[in-house]
């Protein structure tokens, strides 16, 4: 628990430091990223938000994210929720976040923008209409039972 904790004031101090970059703004050019990167999921403009809304996993040393789509007919509101894991592990996830902290140019930032945006991710789960964190819970208090029922 104390582990998930310290991880999660390092993303948030590290999301702030990120804001204050001299050349945060300066984005890489947009890229169509393939389904198993992180650029697919989170914009550059959106990096210090998503890195407060990450979670924790595997004491502190795997970061995952949920990815919500929704789709709005005339009477219907539908969304629907993927579960990731980002395929780095913290350490090397953070240092690449420190290297964008600590760029000195335009081209350094949008550089190592590029690099994290480039981690591979791995598809878990998916959920409608917000299942995903009681089953996300469920798997927490008794894996073995959630993974034979529904996976």
């Amino acid at each position: 628990m104390y582990e998930n904790f310290k991880t999660k004031v390092t993303l948030k101090k590290l999301s702030n430091e990120l804001r204050l970059n001299t050349y945060w703004g300066s984005f890489p050019d947009t890229e169509t990223f393939t389904s198993d990167l992180l650029g697919k999921y989170v914009t550059p403009e959106e990096l210090p938000s998503f890195l407060q809304t990450l979670d924790i996993c595997e004491n502190g040393t795997q970061l995952c994210f949920t990815h919500t789509e929704t789709n709005i007919t005339k009477d219907d509101w539908r969304s629907k929720d993927y579960y990731f894991t980002i395929e780095s592990n913290f350490e090397d996830f953070k240092q690449l976040l420190t290297e964008i902290v600590k760029s000195q140019s335009t081209d350094g930032t949008k550089c190592n923008l590029q690099t994290l945006l480039n981690q591979e991710v791995t598809f878990v789960a998916e959920a409608e209409n917000n299942t995903i964190q009681s089953l996300l819970q469920m798997t927490v208090l008794n894996p073995t039972a959630v993974l034979t029922k529904y996976l």
